[in-house]
């Protein structure tokens, strides 16, 4: 069983935790910073399987977790209360992306500017102020100081021009990316996103399986490349070689949205197999719920 599974494009910033045994059972993007320790007991989780969490050594990002970790504590809370006020948490939020910044600034290794790029959206997001945002990743692409990292500087792009109806320039960029960069779950994600722009935005089905179908080929073992195949509806089995095996019969459970990540608007549909009662909730990056969308029985 795993303590810690990260699927579906996400990425989880582990701190401090103590595990249910050694080597530590994490899947998916888990990337382990802090004091870590095992307590021996058994924990019921989501799936048999295990990968190596990505370690991150730097104190600068520990700490900067650490509050930010406390923040959503607080805004939780508050949420739940109803008591919740965005500029209530305008200091903390500049203070946590001047910190956030600092890491950029100070560290060289990937893996910690990656998270805290991404962290950096969240913070910019909650504050409404994606211009900021926008202006800050600019300057860095100016920069020749910041030229190894511009793969992860220019992800944030693609979305942008895409809600600009400038598609051609997402895809463009995806390209350039795949071109420079070596990490895997980043090429992953463009082949997906390039395939959703394919897709949704350009109305192009055969260029949007050329990316779906590079996917599952070369990343058999990234949740994107599942994601890839309900899109092209098919299914995604394992061999006993553990080979990927495509089943033309489309899951019958499934839930997805389109385009993701988005802004302003997406599209998210599910299938169940059978009739049951469904709850659909959509929650923003802070964790509060935005909307009930299904509260009732539905037929399979």
């Amino acid at each position: 069983m795993v303590d810690i599974d990260a699927e579906y494009g996400a990425y989880a910033y582990a701190i401090s935790n103590t595990y249910s045994r050694s080597p530590y059972p994490v899947y998916g993007n888990v990337f382990v910073t802090g004091i870590n320790d095992v307590c021996g007991m058994p924990k019921s989780a989501i799936a048999e399987r295990t990968s190596e969490p990505n370690f991150i050594n730097s104190q600068l990002l520990k700490e900067a977790d650490k509050k930010y970790l406390e923040l959503l504590r607080k805004i939780s809370e508050d949420t739940k209360a109803a008591k919740y006020d965005k500029n209530k948490y305008t200091n903390d939020f500049t203070g946590l992306i001047k910190d956030y910044k600092n890491i950029v600034e100070t560290e060289k290794e990937r893996q910690v500017i990656k998270a805290a790029l991404s962290k950096l959206n969240h913070l910019y997001k909650a504050k409404e102020d994606k211009k900021s945002f926008n202006n800050y990743l600019t300057q860095l692409t100016l920069n020749k100081e910041y030229e190894a990292y511009l793969p992860y500087i220019n992800r944030y792009f693609i979305w942008d021009n895409v809600d600009e109806k400038k598609y051609e320039n997402s895809i463009a960029t995806a390209d350039e990316i795949l071109r420079t960069t070596q990490d895997e779950d980043l090429t992953s994600e463009m082949l997906y996103e390039k395939g959703l722009i394919y897709k949704y935005y350009l109305d192009n089905p055969t260029k949007a399986k050329e990316s779906f179908t590079e996917l599952i080929a070369k990343h058999q073992q990234s949740i994107l490349a599942e994601f890839a195949a309900r899109e092209m509806g098919i299914k995604l089995e394992k061999s006993e070689k553990n080979n990927v095996v495509i089943n033309k019969q489309e899951e019958g459970y499934s839930l997805d949205n389109y385009p993701n990540p988005f802004n302003p608007t997406t599209q998210i549909k599910f299938t169940i197999p059978e009739a049951a009662f469904v709850i659909l909730k959509v929650y923003n990056t802070l964790g509060q719920e935005i909307a009930t969308l299904v509260n009732e029985k539905k037929e399979a």
